[in-house]
């Protein structure tokens, strides 16, 4: 674990006896951090805030203040665009001193764009971006992050890796496949987040040339919807978000309330709850580690690994022991059942009945209902002592508790009410994951199952002959101690339980790490050369991979949009070519080397 200090540069206003000095001597070396005007203000614009009035002196450029938006202790907006005040910054963040702190580094909060911000040409992107550089040099675990960014480009120009925020609806797709158990469906929502693409951007931008094993740029996105206090669920919810490459910030809490302080309106946007001063995340004190944890451990399942969803080819239902000896009395009709879940208050129902009645057959339990126009589901909770019946009313099954808890539970829901989720895929998904950029090629199959209990079976046929002769077992990378997993084989068949995510790793797909200098027309030296049928870069490294003549894989570069799906790429399949400035000839295409068993230390590519 790293600890790292956050901050927003963009909001530094200066206080106490800088802004006392500057006052001061506005001609002095901090009086120049600010930009003055006259007593009316006319001709400044104020940025993030007014305009602050100092008497006798004129006007600087405008602040927060210290209790919120335009009020509390006097004070002005820096500008990053002056020398002085660069100087600064740069000095404060990369000052030794932080380290005596325990600081390993930092995380900078800074938009693409303060087009009010004076002293600072272009918007002050170009500005913030030199300051960037140079702590980089001083500091490299800076850790840049931004808001409002809508282009690579930007991102690129910034020397940001972090870009984002908002896309409400990423965020509440992957908690409805949580609480509807499919998630078979998540692709579109997935692969237009921008984590794919920025892959892409990393192997075949200019940008990044030379720049190994990464350095890349990909996607954050903050939270607007409430946290999952359920553990399983929530841990499910975000292994679903960090699977597809995104970064996620939960840190908005509906619950909570941020009155009392100034600007709590503007920051709620006219919703109930705080920003910020939220609650933590759900955890389970019985264990000593969140398998959350795997995905900043195992680069098979960072942010930058290459992500192919997968094929699922069968599903087959595990047998339920807590099933056995249901309840007499056929399901009713006009119900839809939905195994494994529970309705109350806060998770997708209204508590009508108190503490419900017991020993009823599930027909009686229904009847209940059916006798209450305010019912539109019932609970039903048996095991070999015990059957009970709770009526419920405002029935949302997206929002029913699920997990390993809930096995003994069904909730039973009106037709005429809520429809019942899609079954597709039985609502697994997999993905396979690879660093191809990494220094020996991690990979690792993700697998989740949202719904019940099942056999979930997975066409792997596209992997290396190698890994499917059944002698490669992969290790499971969520679990604690590395259990094995079943061997790999071109159908795979793994056991999930209920609401589960599980990753297997262990297993390597090469690295193929990016030539200096972007080259086109290349020959090999063996004279081999074929078009790969695939159309993504994970599909051609896999073609590569099988093929034992090729060594090189040459890709064309392709404008990669931001927010979208990666487009399809054309790539050459190329033999042995010891030196690219030989036979290449300068172009925009990135020519990709075949290391199968990782990188040499200290080699260049």
């Amino acid at each position: 674990m790293r600890l790292m200090w956050w901050n927003n540069p963009t909001y530094w206003s200066v206080q106490g006896p800088v802004w006392a000095e500057a006052v001061a001597d506005k001609a002095s070396d901090v009086g120049s951090w600010f930009t003055w005007g006259p007593e009316s203000c006319s001709g400044i614009q104020g940025c993030d805030g007014t305009n602050v009035v100092v008497p006798g002196v004129g006007c600087a450029q405008g602040s927060w203040g210290s209790t919120g938006m335009n009020s509390g202790i006097q004070s002005a907006l820096a500008s990053f665009g002056t020398e002085s005040y660069a100087n600064y910054m740069v000095d404060a963040m990369a000052n030794s001193w932080t380290a005596n702190l325990g600081i390993d580094g930092y995380t900078e909060d800074c938009s693409a764009n303060y087009p009010c911000m004076a002293q600072t040409p272009s918007g002050g992107l170009d500005a913030w971006a030199a300051i960037v550089r140079r702590v980089r040099k001083l500091q490299p675990q800076l850790v840049h992050s931004g808001e409002g960014y809508s282009s690579w480009a930007q991102m690129i120009e910034a020397d940001a890796n972090l870009g984002g925020q908002g896309f409400t609806s990423y965020h509440s797709a992957m908690q409805k496949a949580v609480f509807d158990g499919d998630a078979s469906d998540l692709e579109d929502v997935a692969s237009t987040s921008g984590a794919d693409a920025s892959s892409v951007v990393c192997y075949l931008h200019p940008a990044f040339d030379g720049k190994q094993p990464g350095g890349c740029p990909t996607m954050y996105f903050r939270d607007t919807s409430a946290t999952i206090k359920n553990v399983k669920q929530h841990q499910l919810w975000v292994a679903l978000e960090a699977g597809s490459g995104i970064v996620s910030q939960h840190d908005y809490d509906p619950e909570s309330s941020c009155a009392g302080w100034a600007g709590c309106e503007f920051w709620s946007h006219g919703q109930p709850g705080a920003w910020w001063n939220v609650t933590n995340d759900p955890i389970d004190a019985s264990v000593d580690e969140s398998p959350l944890w795997a995905f900043s451990q195992h680069r098979a399942l960072n942010r930058l690994a290459l992500r192919t969803k997968l094929t699922i080819t069968n599903v087959s239902a595990v047998p339920d022991a807590s099933r056995a000896g249901a309840a007499p009395g056929a399901m009713p009709a006009n119900y839809t059942v939905y195994d494994h879940a529970n309705a109350y208050d806060g998770f997708g129902g209204h508590a009508i009945d108190g503490d419900g009645v017991t020993g009823v057959t599930v027909a009686q339990c229904a009847k209940r209902c059916d006798d209450d126009p305010k019912c539109d589901c019932v609970t039903y909770f048996e095991d070999d002592s015990s059957r009970q019946c709770w009526k419920r009313s405002q029935c949302v099954p997206a929002q029913f508790e699920r997990d390993t808890a809930m096995q003994p539970y069904s909730v039973y829901v009106k037709k005429d009410g809520p429809k019942p989720p899609p079954t597709r895929d039985g609502g697994a998904l997999a993905y396979l994951k690879h660093d191809a950029l990494g220094p020996a090629g991690d990979a690792a199959i993700l697998v989740y199952n949202p719904g019940v209990a099942q056999r979930v079976t997975i066409d792997l046929s596209a992997l290396p002959a190698t890994l499917l002769s059944g002698r490669v077992t992969p290790t499971e990378l969520l679990q604690p101690g590395g259990a094995q997993g079943p061997p790999l084989a071109k159908a795979w068949t793994v056991e999930m339980a209920a609401g589960e995510a599980r990753a297997f790793g262990g297993f390597s797909l090469a690295s193929f790490a990016p030539r200096l200098g972007k080259k086109d027309a290349c020959k090999a030296d063996d004279g081999y050369s074929r078009v790969a049928a695939g159309t993504t870069l994970e599909a051609c490294f896999l073609e590569c991979l099988a093929d034992t003549k090729c060594s090189n894989v040459h890709v064309p570069y392709v404008d990669i949009v931001w927010m979208e799906k990666p487009p399809p790429v054309t790539c050459t399949l190329l033999g042995l070519l010891q030196e690219p400035s030989a036979s290449c000839s300068e172009g925009t295409g990135t020519l990709i080397k075949k290391l199968p068993k990782g990188r040499p230390r200290g080699a260049g590519m």
